[in-house]
């Protein structure tokens, strides 16, 4: 494949990425309160969590669907146009930025959770069904952030163990970085209040500012 043609797809991919689901779902119900709190800053600001919030489950829903659709459909998209195992995971990376760092509605950027699924469940799938049963599992445990670090550092792992070509065990890897680096994002302040070293713990554990309590 000539490497215009690749650089192409990854630039589409990123776009496709950019598309601002909660946003247009926000519109669509009117959910004024979202626009108003959504940040790019932290996890609480996040406009899925803000549209069940505002709106109910069933917005906030709409939106997680979207976001897997778009992940899914870049996937699909590059195996059917016959991309190198290469094109195809650097597309996939890049349909996971687009979701997390667009260039437009940026208080709407999401966390990278859904599209990485979407796009790691068609070029993935059994290492992304591990994944997700552990993200899963978190869920219902209330431990979604933590859950979500773990369930997507087993990808490449679970990928590499069943011998996936080595550009998917990189794509796995790279969309983990993605997700990480999005936790980032507004780390500053935080940073400034409690310190370096245990603001990255849990940013890039939890998800989270605040400081989790040890019982007993």
């Amino acid at each position: 494949m000539r490497t215009g043609r690749g650089l192409a797809w990854v630039a589409g991919s990123y776009l496709a990425g950019t598309f601002p689901s909660a946003y247009i779902v926000a519109m669509a119900v009117h959910a004024d309160g979202v626009f108003d709190a959504a940040s790019e800053l932290a996890s609480e600001g996040d406009a899925h969590i803000l549209l069940v919030a505002n709106s109910g489950a069933g917005p906030g829903a709409a939106a997680i669907l979207g976001d897997l659709a778009k992940g899914a459909l870049v996937g699909l998209a590059a195996q059917r146009a016959g991309l190198s195992p290469g094109w195809r995971a650097a597309s996939g990376v890049a349909v996971v930025a687009g979701h997390s760092f667009p260039f437009y509605a940026r208080p709407f950027a999401a966390r990278g959770i859904t599209a990485a699924a979407g796009v790691s469940l068609v070029l993935v799938p059994g290492p992304m069904v591990v994944g997700g049963a552990v993200l899963g599992a978190g869920k219902l445990l209330g431990h979604t952030g933590p859950a979500s670090t773990i369930g997507f550092a087993t990808v490449p792992l679970i990928a590499a163990l069943r011998r996936e070509p080595p550009a998917m065990v990189a794509m796995s890897a790279g969309i983990l970085a993605v997700i990480l680096a999005r936790r980032l994002v507004g780390i500053g302040p935080v940073a400034e209040r409690d310190g370096w070293p245990r603001a990255l713990f849990r940013r890039l554990l939890f998800d989270d500012d605040r400081p989790r309590e040890l019982n007993g």
